[in-house]
């Protein structure tokens, strides 16, 4: 997973971390104070085997994530470049206009 660290992480799912393994994970949280401003960016590599062949309902941050981060498979990557929320193809493209 790329790591990113932001100043308001109440936005994103939150990461904790020991070292290069995530050992906690909370999508979105609703406290008002997150655990860490460290936030999944979004970015995965992932073993194919890992995930259910129907994803049609499948959301990763919610419905694998938190199944498997305790058991420490999950490596974080920081990424100390630009980030930029993507979650339609119309937010791509307002951002690419922006470059």
């Amino acid at each position: 997973m790329i790591i990113k660290t932001i100043e308001n992480p109440e936005t994103c799912g939150n990461v904790k971390m020991q070292g290069n393994v995530i050992v906690g994970f909370i999508e979105k949280p609703k406290q008002k104070k997150s655990f860490t401003y460290m936030v999944n960016a979004g970015a995965y590599i992932l073993n194919k085997n890992m995930i259910p062949d129907d994803t049609s309902n499948y959301k990763i941050e919610s419905d694998y994530y938190p199944e498997v981060v305790h058991s420490h498979i999950i490596k974080g990557y920081f990424h100390n470049g630009e980030r930029a929320h993507l979650q339609d193809e119309e937010t791509f493209k307002k951002y690419q206009d922006k470059k």
